[in-house]
C-alpha cells in the first residue's frame, strides 16, 4: 500500500493518507469520467513521498521521513462535494487520479515550498500556482497526521499536472 501527503495548495489543507489503489491510472491512462459525476474537474497537487515510518514526528524531524516528491492530478467530482465525510466520494471516484511521472529523491529537491505548480488542459494553462502559497507547510502537516496515524513508506481532454524541478504528468481524459 502506497503512503503519500498529498497537499492542496488550493485549500491550503487538503491532505489524504491513502487512496484506494483503484482511484489512480498509470501515468499513460485516462482517467474516467462517470456518467453520473459530470462535473469532474482536474487539480494540481505535490505529493509528499514517505520513506521512513514514524508517528509523533515533530516539526524539526518531518523532512528525515520524506523519501521524496511526486505529481498528482486529482479528479475531484465537484457535484459529490459534501456527499461524504471529508469529501471522501468527490475525490475518490474510481479511476480517476493519475500519479507520477515517477518520484523525485527528497535530496534532489532543493526547497519543496518553492515548486511552481502548473495544470495544463490541452495545452492551455488552467492552474498556475507554489507550495509558497500553502497554509501549511510540509513539517505541520507531516507532524499534525503522524499525531493520528502512523506514517509507513509507500511500496478526450489531456490534464497536465507540471511540478519544478519534479516532472510533468499528462493523463488523456475519458469517459467510463
Amino acid at each position: 500500500m502506497a503512503i503519500a501527503l498529498r497537499l492542496d495548495i488550493r485549500e491550503g489543507l487538503a491532505f489524504r493518507v491513502v487512496n484506494p489503489i483503484t482511484f489512480l491510472v498509470r501515468r499513460d491512462e485516462s482517467p474516467r469520467f462517470v456518467a453520473l459525476a459530470p462535473a469532474m474537474r482536474a487539480f494540481h497537487e505535490l505529493v509528499v513521498v514517505i520513506g521512513k515510518a514514524g508517528r509523533h514526528i515533530s516539526q524539526e524531524c518531518a523532512f528525515d521521513h520524506v523519501a521524496g516528491y511526486t505529481c498528482m492530478n486529482e479528479g475531484t467530482v465537484r457535484d459529490w462535494m459534501g456527499k461524504g465525510t471529508q469529501n471522501l466520494p468527490a475525490k475518490n471516484f474510481d479511476r480517476s487520479g493519475g500519479l507520477g511521472p515517477f518520484i523525485v529523491a527528497a535530496d534532489e529537491v532543493p526547497d519543496p515550498t518553492r515548486l511552481r505548480i502548473i495544470t495544463r488542459r490541452n495545452g492551455r494553462v488552467v492552474q498556475d500556482g507554489s507550495t509558497e502559497q500553502m497554509i501549511f507547510d510540509i513539517p505541520f502537516l507531516i507532524a499534525h497526521i503522524s499525531k493520528f496515524t502512523r506514517l509507513e513508506p509507500g511500496d478526450g481532454e489531456v490534464i497536465e499536472v507540471e511540478i519544478s524541478g519534479i516532472g510533468r504528468l499528462e493523463n488523456p481524459n475519458a469517459s467510463e
